[in-house]
């Protein structure tokens, strides 16, 4: 089973992204507590199992900062992912703090970190609380010059030379 994880800056993209991991036939999971992480690879796993389909091997998993108070969950997590015997690639999606400014400005949208911040002060926050799941993971998308259409053709053109290079 292919397990992957992302994460990443807020306003980066990653619900853009994961919109197209499901189009490629991943069963994706949005703000799951890390902790919660292995019974859903077992679940996941099982259910595979059972069903006689040939696809649905794979799973993602996003996690963001609102997470980040439970990373210390992560490490253990994936090493116990990696133990069952499972692949497991994090993606971390990133852009420049202007370009993530300007995109929450377009969306109208608070960013997670805002309580009491400036936009510029929450980005900084989110950078600072993501730094140690960064460190960690295996590719790094910088979305800031990306359209959707370009993230789409990334995102495909990497997962599909992985799965076929892990076949």
């Amino acid at each position: 089973m292919e397990i992957l994880i992302l994460t990443g800056m807020s306003g980066a993209g990653k619900s853009l992204a994961a919109n197209f991991l499901e189009d490629m036939g991943y069963f994706c999971v949005d703000n799951l507590p890390p902790s919660m992480i292995p019974d859903l690879i077992k679940a996941f796993a099982q259910a595979h199992q059972q069903s006689e389909r040939e696809s649905g091997d794979r799973l993602a998993i996003v996690i963001d900062v609102r997470s980040t108070a439970l990373f210390k969950e992560v490490i253990p997590a994936i090493e116990m992912i990696r133990e069952l015997g499972h692949t497991v690639r994090i993606i971390f999606l990133d852009a420049a703090d202007q370009v993530l400014i300007n995109r929450y400005k377009l969306s109208r949208r608070s960013h997670p970190l805002a309580q009491g911040r400036s936009l510029a002060q929450a980005i900084a926050l989110e950078r600072e609380r993501l730094a140690p799941m960064k460190e960690m993971v295996s590719d790094i998308i910088e979305t800031s010059n990306l359209g959707p259409s370009e993230l789409r053709d990334m995102i495909y053109a990497m997962l599909s030379v992985s799965s076929h290079d892990q076949r």
